[in-house]
């Protein structure tokens, strides 16, 4: 497995330009259509980092890579001995490449309605947070590992809350003020 950071605000005009070429046209229908330009900055440096880490991971050339979706919108390849996952928060974008299947999840710490808790956590979770000395730093060390196992099965919080925890192994660290968690199945 190999794990890759990067700050948007990096991101040079040259390689926003070469890397959004490289998109596919639906792609950058969306990046045009974004309103924001740290998101548009986003979309392009996660472009970015996919290419070249699956470059150097599969030993191919980053124009030769084509992204798929499947049905919940996780992009893939095929043909390719590689499974990858971005996520960004911020001014962060993180990627996981792996030769199995990954989830890779990162989240800003910053003040959230609490109350969302006890609609996507378990009982004991939510538990944990509200007893937290750091609930908020709680709340998103358990909001990005829970989100890096759906992202390794492939669905993503809004497919799907149904899995057994213990069928993952879950890496969790902090970057400044960045929770990153990264699932593999066991």
């Amino acid at each position: 497995m190999k794990f890759y950071t990067y700050n948007i605000q990096e991101l040079s005009n040259e390689d926003y330009q070469k890397y959004f070429l490289m998109m596919s046209p639906q792609k950058q229908q969306r990046v045009k259509k974004l309103r924001f330009e740290d998101d548009k900055k986003r979309t392009v440096a996660g472009e970015m980092l996919a290419r070249k880490a699956i470059a150097k991971f599969c030993y191919i050339n980053e124009s030769a890579i084509v992204f798929h979706l499947n049905e919940h919108g996780k992009p893939f390849l095929k043909g390719l001995p590689c499974h990858f996952n971005i996520s960004h928060s911020g001014d962060l974008v993180v990627l996981a490449v792996n030769n199995e299947p990954i989830g890779i999840d990162v989240e800003k710490v910053r003040s959230v309605d609490l109350a969302v808790s006890t609609r996507v956590f378990t009982a004991n979770e939510a538990e944990q947070i509200f007893s937290s000395k750091k609930p908020y730093e709680t709340f998103f060390m358990l909001w990005t590992e829970k989100e890096s196992i759906l992202k390794c099965i492939g669905t993503g919080f809004s497919h799907n809350k149904n899995y057994t925890k213990s069928d993952f192994e879950t890496i969790q660290f902090k970057i400044q003020e960045y929770f990153i968690s990264i699932a593999t199945k066991k």
